[in-house]
């Protein structure tokens, strides 16, 4: 019986005429083993339609090569949806024990995923599994049953052409993935619960779709001519020093759209109610270094500026086109967390928003980051329109500073804020009375309400400042406290807010505004027993910062390591102290020299300096 199989060929167009079935089925089994309800995945596929096509169609091209490679349309299902099935399962695994995603930057990371099985729980859906193995049985089985037709004289031809047919496929599938599953356009087209939720994006749109359309996001590109010796050499060249760092307490708080936008001139506030009364006060101080930093994005993308400042590195210098650079990380990173943490520091990180929001729960994991609060901490906090307020924030910061003392452990803290996030309309606060802001230039109804809203967060932030000086002003323990903002906050469509208050925020017609879009306030505050501990009045000095203040946001956390005596202890941040005081800001090929002088095209007795850097952050992240 054994000889007579297959029991039935097929012509090579019922072959073809079969993979779309097939395919189908395929795509439904990947879809399954997804950590959601299928039956509600084909419901929202049945109100955005477009959704099926996406994921079926790479299913299918892979199919049609497997038909042409294998000469058998019940095999090449096997083989090609088992394989999509098998990524579905160890994408849902990811989800389940990480709360991320696959994609195909995890290929990459093949070793390291080799080690995280020995640290996980690696129980996957038996069920999955089970419907993935009955399919590729099912598939094999009609595979020895029916088979494809081709005589055996004209098999060299015919395999030539099948041949010539699966490249051909291969190449629309490429092409498909590169022009039209690579359009974010397409791709926040699509209705979704939580567009920054990653997860649910992938399980709301569906994994070959997703998986697809993350080939050519998230890139970190190799600089031109770079090489491993290269880099290596660079450590080399500079050597850690063994440094006894400074035993403060250091404190970074990020705030939310921090900005001093509401000092314009343009605004009228009744005496000592303008919103940044304590910022004024605080940043002239004898024990606070103030100024500005150049961050990598206006109005948005807060995690970026987080890693320029927690790792060194810029995040325009990962790829040309712009990336979000937490969802490039996907294993362990030295950065300020881990230089603190190997002098015995305890290192925390504070947020209170969602652990998945930006991939957090991961990325700070990967910071080396010992303890990490999230909004599980914030239940019972106090809420300002649903936002948890930055006066609460202090509250818990407060706690972990007196639990970290009360254990006699130094303490490094770095706190993101979110009340006030975008959008400024007039429900934000819905609850609360705003008071409206007053300016010798008229605005339009839109700007008012929006610049209102604001500066009532701006209020609230800075009243945070306040409370956080205050309350470490009458601490005896030593603080070095940072403070500022993320970014400029998004004030209206086309710089709606800027434009009519006259602020040249989004020109690019005159150089010297260039970097305005880019620039967030900051302040470095000591108490007494740190400003004695760290001598900061000399350190004000030696820092050597710009007259204007104004640095890049990727040297603020080196600033902090060299300001507490850690300055040399890592030779990458070290190298930024080093740069900081040669060229102080660059930013997309824009920047300030440390004479002061503004450039809008590297100069070229920076190109080495600027190359050291971008070899040296690829080397760290993508290599070391």
């Amino acid at each position: 019986m054994i000889h007579k199989l297959p029991l039935r060929r097929l012509s090579l167009v019922w072959c073809l005429l079969l993979t779309v079935p097939l395919s189908a089925l395929a795509t439904a089994v990947t879809l399954y083993i997804q950590p959601c309800s299928f039956l509600g995945l084909l419901s929202g596929f049945s109100r955005q339609p477009l959704l099926f096509w996406l994921n079926f169609l790479p299913v299918w091209l892979l199919v049609l090569i497997g038909l042409f490679l294998l000469n058998n349309p019940f095999f090449s299902a096997a083989l090609m949806g088992g394989l999509c099935g098998v990524l579905s399962l160890v994408n849902r695994t990811m989800i389940e024990k990480r709360d991320e995603p696959f994609s195909p930057k995890d290929f990459a990371l093949i070793k390291e995923a080799a080690n995280a099985v020995q640290s996980y729980d690696m129980s996957i859906s038996l069920s999955s599994v089970a419907v993935l193995l009955g399919f590729v049985a099912l598939m094999v089985a009609l595979g020895v049953l029916f088979g494809c037709r081709i005589p055996l004289k004209e098999r060299w031809a015919r395999g030539l052409l099948r041949v010539f047919c699966g490249c051909s496929c291969a190449i629309v599938l490429a092409a498909c993935v590169n022009f039209v599953y690579s359009s974010p356009e397409l791709y926040n087209s699509f209705q979704v619960k939580s567009r920054y939720h990653i997860t649910s994006v992938y399980e709301e749109l569906g994994f070959p779709y997703c998986f697809c359309y993350n080939f050519n996001t998230y890139l970190v590109v190799k600089p031109e001519n770079f090489t491993t010796s290269k880099a290596e050499a660079y450590i080399e060249q500079t050597q850690p020093v063994e440094q006894e760092g400074k035993k403060v307490n250091v404190i970074m708080v990020m705030n939310e759209a921090f900005c001093d936008v509401t000092n314009n001139e343009n605004f009228i506030y009744p005496p000592g109610e303008e919103p940044l009364k304590n910022f004024n006060r605080i940043k002239t101080g004898e024990n606070c270094i103030s100024g500005h930093i150049v961050v990598p994005n206006y109005g948005a993308g807060t995690a970026n500026t987080e890693f320029d400042v927690i790792t060194g590195m810029q995040t325009n210098l990962l790829s040309p086109g712009g990336t979000s650079a937490f969802r490039v990380l996907n294993r362990d990173i030295d950065s300020i967390f881990r230089v603190f943490d190997k002098e015995g520091y305890h290192t925390e990180f504070i947020h209170p928003g969602q652990d998945w929001f930006y991939n957090r729960q991961n990325v700070y994991r990967y910071f080396g980051a010992q303890e990490l609060l999230f909004s599980e901490s914030f239940e019972e906090a106090e809420r300002k329109g649903g936002w948890v307020t930055d006066d609460a924030v202090f509250q818990v910061m407060k706690q972990e500073f007196e639990e970290a003392v009360e254990a006699g452990e130094n303490y490094f803290n770095y706190t993101v804020t979110i009340q006030n996030h975008m959008s400024y309309t007039a429900d934000k606060y819905k609850g609360f009375t705003i008071p409206s802001v007053e300016t010798e230039v008229p605005l339009s109804d839109s700007a008012k309400t929006i610049l209102s809203v604001y500066a009532e967060g701006a209020r609230d932030a800075d009243a945070m400042l306040g409370n956080l000086t205050e309350y470490f002003s009458a601490a005896e323990e030593p603080v070095l406290l940072a403070f500022f903002g993320d970014h400029l906050p998004l004030l209206g469509d086309d710089y709606l807010c800027y434009r009519e208050l006259g602020i040249p925020v989004g020109a690019v017609d005159k150089a010297e505004d260039l970097l305005l879009t880019y620039e967030t306030p900051f302040v470095l505050w000591a108490n007494e027993a740190a400003a004695r501990e760290l001598e900061f009045s000399k350190c004000k000095e030696e820092i050597q910062l710009p007259e204007n203040g104004l640095i890049s946001a990727n040297y603020l956390g080196a600033l902090v390591l060299e300001l507490t005596g850690r300055g040399q202890k890592d030779p990458f941040f070290s190298y930024l102290n080093e740069l900081r005081r040669k060229l102080p800001v660059l930013h997309d090929g824009t920047g300030l020299t440390g004479d002061g002088e503004l450039f809008t095209s590297l100069p070229a007795e920076y190109a080495e300096a600027v190359q050291k850097l971008h070899f040296w952050q690829y080397y760290r992240l993508k290599v070391e």
